[in-house]
């Protein structure tokens, strides 16, 4: 739902070998941090590494990764539980999307 509302997103990472409940994506252009201002009251979404939780800083793994800035910029973590439902993740998918649209509106 997110990538075909969200045509410039970015899945990070392989698709393959990943770790299981750990999304990670990007979308170029759009600060996280705008993302997150609009979501954080409805949903636990970061913009990096629970290892890095508190720093306000690039990603230094995506940086290592050779990851163009505005990817950097708009990264988010979303993490997915053996309990989140299949509703849970269409009500997050859609606050992102109603999120990244009003942004690209102020953009």
């Amino acid at each position: 739902m997110l990538q075909s509302q969200i045509p410039d997103l970015v899945i990070n990472g392989d698709f393959n070998n990943r770790l299981s409940g750990n999304l990670h994506i990007s979308i170029p252009n759009i600060p996280n941090s705008a993302i997150i201002a609009r979501v954080s009251h409805q949903l636990a979404i970061s913009t990096g590494a629970a290892c890095s939780s508190g720093v306000v800083a690039p990603s230094h793994v995506l940086q290592a990764m050779n990851f163009a800035q505005n990817l950097i910029e708009g990264a988010l973590r979303i993490g997915i539980g053996k309990f989140t439902t299949k509703a849970e993740i269409e009500k997050t998918s859609s606050l992102i999307i109603n999120a990244v649209n009003k942004i690209q509106q102020l953009l």
